[in-house]
This record gives C-alpha cells, sequence and structure tokens, in this order.
C-alpha cells in the first residue's frame, strides 16, 4: 500500500455545513482505503475563476490504498459535479518525533559581568550620517518632479495619436 494525498476544492455556492456534506461524501468514496489525516483548509479564495466561482472550500485528505484503486477514485472525483478541482499526488510519511520528557533547567552559577558603556557616536560620524540622509530626500524630490514632466509628455503623445487616428479614419472613409 502506497500513501497518498488528496486535495480538492468545493465551490462557493455551498454553506460550510454544505461543504462538510460534501467532504464525507468524498470520504464515503475513499471506502477501500484507510485515511491518515484529514485538513479543512477553509474558505480561501482562488487565483483564478474556475465555473464562476471566485472562492472555495479546500479539503486535503491523505490516505493509503493499492495503486490499482487510484483510477477509480479518480473516476468518481470526476463525477462529482460539486468538486471543482481536485489532485492526487503520491507522499512519503515521516514519522512524528515525540519528546516525552522534559528538559531539565539548571541553574545559573556563573558570575554576572559588569557592562561596559558602549561609547559614544562622535559627533562628526552623526553630521555625515545626516548629510547624505538630507541628499537622499533631495535626490526623491527631484525624483517627483521629475515624474509629472513624463506623465505630462505621455499624455501629449495619446493626444497627437488620437488626432492622427482621427486623420486617418478621415481618408479611410473617402
Amino acid at each position: 500500500m502506497k500513501t497518498y494525498e488528496l486535495t480538492f476544492i468545493i465551490g462557493e455556492k455551498f454553506t460550510e455545513e454544505e461543504a462538510g456534506k460534501i467532504r464525507e461524501k468524498v470520504k464515503k468514496e475513499l471506502q477501500d482505503t484507510e485515511i491518515v489525516d484529514e485538513r479543512f483548509l477553509g474558505r480561501k479564495k482562488l487565483v483564478y475563476k474556475i465555473a464562476k466561482n471566485d472562492f472555495g472550500y479546500y479539503q486535503t485528505i491523505i490516505f493509503k490504498t493499492e495503486p490499482e484503486n487510484i483510477a477509480v477514485i479518480e473516476k468518481k472525483l470526476k463525477s462529482e459535479e460539486d468538486i471543482l478541482r481536485y489532485l492526487i499526488v503520491n507522499v512519503r510519511l515521516t514519522p512524528k518525533v515525540v519528546k516525552k520528557e522534559k528538559p531539565e533547567i539548571k541553574e545559573k552559577t556563573e558570575p554576572k559581568k559588569k557592562i561596559e558603556k558602549a561609547e559614544e557616536p562622535k559627533i562628526k560620524e552623526v553630521k555625515k550620517v545626516e548629510k547624505a540622509k538630507d541628499e537622499v530626500k533631495k535626490e526623491k524630490k527631484i525624483e517627483k518632479k521629475a515624474k509629472p514632466k513624463i506623465t505630462e509628455e505621455l499624455e501629449t503623445e495619446e493626444k497627437k495619436l488620437k488626432e492622427l487616428d482621427e486623420k486617418l479614419d478621415e481618408i479611410l472613409k473617402v
């Protein structure tokens, strides 16, 4: 037996309770399998519309079965109208390591070290940083002023193109 992961999306036209009933229906279709884990991921926005749906309920079921049964399961899922998309992949399960022992807390016996005062920054370095900040601000102001000029140029170019299109239309009509 191999382990597989089935992830499917139920359309947004259903409520969460109705989606739960559909999930149970899908689990019944997996009757020849051993369900290892299942996760309901909730209602999520789809990347693109699927059958006029912007949202869908995501469900993941991890199960064990023989490879021959996968074709039968896929056939059942294809015939299910309430499921927008599904994906079955072969997965490798790793055992979870559970530590039952609590780590021992050791008391600190090291002497406390004196905290030395940090050197105060030199005034010259502070002034250099302030000058650099002022230069950056000036560059940003220049960029802001340059952007409107570019947009004005684009608008004038668009107007010229529209005028040319109108003239072409007039010529072609004659």
